[in-house]
């Protein structure tokens, strides 16, 4: 805390386990009355609200939940053909593995 004017995790925790609040133990130039001091001549607020047409602004993108379904559906389709997928690809590495060894077991007996 001597640098940054707050308290370490673990300072926090020290805090927090005797039920006290972390913002009591922080510098006052963290708190919020500072904050709104130091940006209130920033900000420019919105104009009266009231004064908006409803036609300026935009409908939020809405996506069809019949839509959304088919997505999460496909999604994990694909995920099963990729795990199939690796399968196959295991099982021929197996096969292969195995055909290399009798290959040279025959070898051998030869």
């Amino acid at each position: 805390m001597q640098i940054s004017g707050l308290p370490c995790k673990h300072g926090a925790a020290a805090i927090v386990y005797i039920r006290e609040k972390v913002e009591n133990y922080c510098d006052a130039y963290y708190n919020k009355d500072k904050y709104i001091l130091a940006y209130s001549g920033m900000h420019s607020s919105l104009p009266n609200l009231d004064t908006l047409d409803d036609e300026d602004v935009l409908p939020p993108h809405c996506i069809d939940f019949q839509e959304g379904q088919e997505k999460i559906e496909k999604g994990k389709k694909m995920r099963i053909h990729h795990q199939i997928q690796g399968g196959f690809q295991q099982l021929d590495a197996l096969i292969i593995k195995i055909y290399d060894t009798i290959e040279e077991d025959v070898k051998e007996l030869q």
